[in-house]
């Protein structure tokens, strides 16, 4: 599993004004933040980002590698939007990382 440029900790989103909108309480924060919850016995985990991301993604990405133990690549010069287009390259070091799990 590669998450991407992942929202892990949802928490943080109670205290913005986005969430006049998403309505987010403790208890869904709690149960649908992935940095909340271990991964799966035999699932294995590689955590991918941009480096020219905004902090809170860095920060988001951070927190769910430490959470999952697993390794975790900030791209350089890759932001929120370019970030993925590292797929469309099959010889992509997230290509690599990506069939590492398979």
């Amino acid at each position: 599993m590669v998450p991407i440029s992942p929202l892990a900790e949802l928490g943080p989103l109670m205290a913005t004004g986005m969430n006049a909108t998403l309505k987010i309480d403790a208890d869904e924060a709690a149960s649908e933040s992935p940095a909340r919850h271990a991964l799966r016995d035999g699932v294995t985990a590689h955590v991918w980002v941009g480096a020219e991301e905004r902090p809170a993604f860095l920060m988001q990405a951070r927190l769910l590698s430490e959470a999952w133990g697993c390794p975790w690549t900030v791209d350089p010069g890759q932001h929120h939007f370019s970030v993925i287009d590292a797929l469309a390259d099959p010889g992509s070091a997230l290509c690599e990382v990506l069939l590492q799990g398979l």
